[in-house]
């Protein structure tokens, strides 16, 4: 058997990885190796990187080349994507992945792409909304987001940033779990369903990079930590747990109605930054990554996602489970 058959039948496997090579190299084991530290960036905490739009974000590589690893970590999954479409399927697998950026896509209609994208438009301005309302109740105007000035300007900002521009939608979804993963295995029969899960918890593996980079946290003072034993690490991963197959089923119904990775990314930026737009408190640089007020948003916003997954799945479930409906993507298994 030659790689490239490998790949074409075990093509889950390689993403799983890829993805977990990448993303755990650039954000744990070569800031280990190099010595890099979580010290601010320009008056930033590195993570705020993550939440600024991205050409401003990106704008500060010249002058700070570690933001090359925080930015590669977030990319990984795309690469992943990239990497395991040419070694499968070559130039028409990457030129696959890139047909996916049309707004709708094979097996989707202009109008149900639309009425999808209004619907997405429409969630994240009701959370974004909602946390604006709740922020200014629980925390007055004492955030950490680096975006947040007058409460309106800020709103808008966000609310711009959160559907286009988020470091996290666009890089992991553009040529990775939705770009490739997704339409690779709804191509190969999976149903979609199953594929969410799937995918989900190759997610949860994926983000266990993030409570021990170096870039994000003393590494030192977590290890010796109690607390984040105790607490913080088993709190984050039950969200994450709850959360990115949560998510992952809602991407899955949206993508399906659009046939474009584009409405992944609206969806995981616009939850991205509405985590980091209100309430969320993240101390960054000292032991500790996650504080109770921002744990508190998670699980909200976790459970919004939650409802969504559970709505979803109750109204359309015969879709979610049957593969028939799922074909919007042009890669051939056994060419």
């Amino acid at each position: 058997m030659n790689i490239r058959n490998a790949v074409k039948q075990h093509y889950f496997a390689f993403f799983a990885f890829f993805v977990l090579l990448y993303g755990f190299l650039t954000f744990v084991f070569l800031p280990l190796w190099l010595g890099v530290t979580s010290a601010p960036i320009a008056g930033h905490n590195v993570r705020d990187f993550g939440y600024m739009p991205l050409p401003v974000g990106l704008s500060f590589l010249a002058n700070h080349p570690s933001l090359f690893l925080f930015f590669g970590y977030g990319f990984s999954p795309s690469l992943a994507g990239l990497t395991v479409a040419f070694l499968g399927w070559g130039a028409q697998g990457i030129r696959d992945i890139f047909s996916r950026l049309r707004p709708w896509g094979k097996g989707a209609s202009r109008a149900s792409a639309l009425r999808a994208y209004g619907t997405i438009i429409v969630a994240v301005t009701l959370m974004l909304s909602g946390m604006l309302g709740l922020h200014y109740l629980i925390g007055g105007s004492s955030a950490t987001n680096p975006l947040l000035g007058v409460a309106f300007s800020g709103f808008l900002i966000t609310f711009l940033v959160g559907l286009w521009l988020n470091p996290g939608g666009v890089l992991e979804e553009i040529f990775g779990y939705r770009g490739f993963l997704l339409p690779t295995l709804l191509n190969d029969g999976v149903g979609p369903l199953k594929a969410s899960i799937m995918i989900g918890i190759l997610w949860v593996i994926w983000h266990m990079a993030v409570p021990f980079s170096p870039l994000l946290v003393d590494t030192r003072k977590i290890i010796a930590d109690p607390h984040f034993w105790t607490f913080q690490l088993p709190a984050l991963i039950g969200f994450m747990i709850v959360g990115c197959p949560a998510l992952s089923v809602v991407m899955t119904h949206f993508y399906i109605k659009t046939g474009s990775s584009l409405s992944g990314i609206l969806i995981h930026s616009g939850f991205n930054s509405t985590i980091i737009s209100f309430g969320l408190s993240v101390h960054i640089g000292g032991p500790s990554f996650a504080s109770q007020d921002s744990l508190i948003v998670f699980w909200l916003l976790t459970g919004l996602m939650a409802a969504a997954a559970l709505l979803i799945i109750t109204i359309y479930g015969r879709g979610l489970v049957s593969p028939e409906i799922t074909e919007t993507v042009s890669i051939e298994q056994n060419t």
